[in-house]
């Protein structure tokens, strides 16, 4: 897999680029909150470095969905982008989450984790 990830919004309007790094993690999530704001069944999540990322085209909405995090969204066609907590550790500030359905090649990545499970769908 190579070392950058690109992608995009389904307009076009927005575009980004990011830099892998060490983590190799793509979750899917079952939170309640994933599901809405997605209108999927689950979302899937790739963990990549928040240094090293930056949108190449466009500038994202930007929505505080709780008091630890912030996503971005396309204001045009309101695919949803990444996801990035806020809070006192840097573990976890350190990392932004992008939506692997954005991405330009999904398909180079092999999800490794199920998050928020015991709120599956039957």
């Amino acid at each position: 897999m190579a070392e950058e990830l690109t992608g995009g919004c389904f307009c076009g309007a927005l575009a980004y680029r990011a830099r892998r790094g060490e983590s190799r993690t793509v979750a899917h999530c079952h939170c309640g909150m994933c599901r809405k704001l997605t209108g999927g069944s689950f979302a899937t999540w790739v963990e990549v470095p928040f240094e090293g990322f930056a949108f190449t085209r466009g500038e994202p909405r930007r929505l505080r969905s709780s008091p630890f995090a912030e996503r971005c969204f396309c204001g045009d066609c309101g695919c949803h982008i990444s996801f990035r907590y806020h809070g006192e550790r840097e573990e976890i500030t350190a990392a932004l989450w992008l939506t692997a359905g954005s991405l330009d090649r999904p398909q180079d990545l092999v999800p490794t984790d199920v998050i928020f499970a015991a709120e599956k769908l039957p």
